[in-house]
C-alpha cells in the first residue's frame, strides 16, 4: 500500500519524517490520476491517508497559531514549510480523483486550504474554530501556490465546494489577493487567483453581482489582459497565455449572466452585452492541476 510509509509514522511525525515519507510518494505518484479504480489503494485506505494530511496540515496551523506567526510561508526554506508543501502537494495529488476526498471538499477541509493559503480573508464576524487563520498574504510562497491548486481541484472535482469557499470569504479574498495591480503577481499565482474566480462564477449570479458590483473585478481583469496582450510566446505551464485565457474565461462567466451590468460591457469592450444563462458546460474542458 503506498500510503503505509507515512500513515504508519506516530502522529507526533517530525518534519524531516514527513518530508522523506512524502517525498517518496509524491515522487512515485506525481502523473497519478486514479487511485481506487486502478487498484492502487481502497477507498478505506486512501480515506485514512487524506485524514492524515489534512491532521498534519492542521496541526501545523496550530503551531503557528501558538507560536504567533501566523499563516504558511513564514519561514520560507525550512523544513516545517517543505514539510506542509509536500503534504498539500499529496492532497492535490489525491485530489484529482474525487473518490475517498469527502473530508477535504468539507468546510473544515476548505477553511485549512484556505489558511495555508494566506489569502487577505476578512475576519468573520462570528469566528469559530473552523474559520480560517488570518495571515499577510505570500503569493510567491510554494506553500501559498501548492494551497492554491489543491483548492482549484477541489471547486473543480467538486461543485459544492464553492458554496463552502464562498462562505469562507474566499471570493474576497482572491480579490484581495489580485490586488490594486494584479500584474506584479507572479503568472502562476495570477494564473490560480483566476481559476479560483473562474469556477466560483460557473452558474453563480449572486457571485458574478457581487464580484462585478461590490468587488471592481472589472478593472481587475482590465489590468490583466492589457498586460498580456499582445506578449511573446513563453513556454511553461504559467504564461502570459495561459494567464490570459484564464482571464478571458472570467470574463465569459461574467458575462453570461442575466443580471444587467454595463460596467462589465462597457468597461473592458465599451459596448452593449448580452446575457444568456451560465452552464456548468464551461468547466468541462478545465482538468486538475497535474
Amino acid at each position: 500500500m503506498p500510503f503505509e510509509i507515512y500513515t504508519s509514522l506516530p502522529h507526533s511525525r517530525t518534519p524531516s519524517q514527513t518530508i522523506q515519507a512524502l517525498s517518496k510518494f509524491t515522487t512515485q505518484y506525481s502523473t497519478a490520476t486514479s487511485f481506487v479504480p486502478n487498484g492502487v489503494c481502497t477507498q478505506e485506505e486512501k480515506r485514512v491517508f487524506v485524514e492524515q494530511l489534512l491532521r498534519g496540515l492542521s496541526s501545523n496551523l496550530e503551531e503557528r497559531r501558538n507560536a504567533g506567526t501566523g499563516g504558511s510561508g513564514d519561514s520560507s526554506g525550512s523544513e516545517e514549510e517543505e514539510a506542509t508543501r509536500l503534504t498539500l502537494e499529496s492532497l492535490r495529488i489525491l485530489c484529482r480523483e474525487s473518490l475517498s476526498c469527502s473530508q477535504v471538499y468539507s468546510s473544515s477541509g476548505i477553511s485549512l486550504l484556505l489558511s495555508h493559503s494566506t489569502l487577505p480573508l476578512t475576519p468573520s464576524p462570528s469566528p469559530s474554530s473552523s474559520s480560517p487563520t488570518q495571515a499577510t498574504f505570500k503569493p510567491d510562497s510554494q506553500v501559498t501556490i501548492e494551497s492554491l491548486k489543491v483548492l482549484s481541484n477541489c471547486l473543480l472535482q467538486n461543485p459544492q465546494s464553492r458554496r463552502c469557499f464562498e462562505e469562507l470569504g474566499g471570493v474576497e479574498g482572491v480579490v484581495g489577493g489580485l490586488g490594486l495591480d494584479p500584474t506584479k503577481l507572479n503568472l502562476t499565482t495570477q494564473f490560480l487567483l483566476l481559476r479560483l474566480l473562474f469556477l466560483t462564477t460557473v452558474d453563480n449570479k449572486h457571485t458574478v453581482a457581487k464580484l462585478v458590483e461590490a468587488l471592481g473585478v472589472v478593472d481587475v481583469i482590465e489590468k490583466i489582459i492589457k498586460k498580456h496582450t499582445p506578449k511573446p510566446i513563453e513556454p511553461g505551464p504559467f504564461t502570459p497565455q495561459t494567464v490570459l485565457s484564464e482571464a478571458l474565461k472570467l470574463v465569459f462567466n461574467l458575462m453570461h449572466d442575466k443580471a444587467p451590468s454595463s460596467k462589465i460591457g462597457g468597461g473592458l469592450f465599451g459596448g452593449a452585452v448580452t446575457y444568456t444563462d451560465a452552464d456548468e458546460e464551461v468547466v468541462e474542458g478545465v482538468k486538475p492541476f497535474s
